[in-house]
């Protein structure tokens, strides 16, 4: 999702504008809803942020999922194609599903082995988690 390296900053799609105004003050503009209708998301159904306040209805919940880019959008949906064959049509048992050279290709594509991207990611994540503590103290 995105440019490489690049995060975005996916919210409940049922945020309000109010909360959308407050969370990018104080995470920057890389927030956008998780609706595809007002952003770059793609639509979900049960995620993590909706069982998460379902199942604790009590709290104020503000949920955020990072997600970085990594390759072209062709590239990612051919990698996880060639891994969805193999694994529900592939002469491929159970065990050997995990060496298999498309599983490998797959977990490259949403971790690249680049050592550029890596600390983009690492450096991007710490400093979210920094705005993070700001927001809660």
């Amino acid at each position: 999702l995105g440019k490489f390296g690049i995060d975005t900053l996916l919210v409940n799609a049922e945020a309000s504008a109010g909360r959308l105004s407050q969370l990018r003050r104080q995470f920057g503009k890389r927030i956008t809803p998780l609706d595809p209708k007002a952003g770059v998301a793609y639509q979900i159904r049960g995620g993590m942020h909706a069982g998460f306040e379902v199942r604790s209805p009590d709290i104020e919940w503000v949920n955020i999922t990072q997600e970085f880019g990594t390759y072209s959008p062709l590239r990612v949906i051919s990698a996880v194609r060639s891994e969805n064959r193999m694994t529900h049509w592939g002469p491929v048992d159970a065990i050997d599903r995990f060496r298999h050279p498309s599983r490998q290709a797959l977990l490259r594509i949403f971790n690249p082995a680049s050592a550029k991207w890596q600390q983009m990611t690492m450096d991007r994540g710490l400093e979210l988690y920094e705005r993070a503590v700001e927001y809660l103290v």
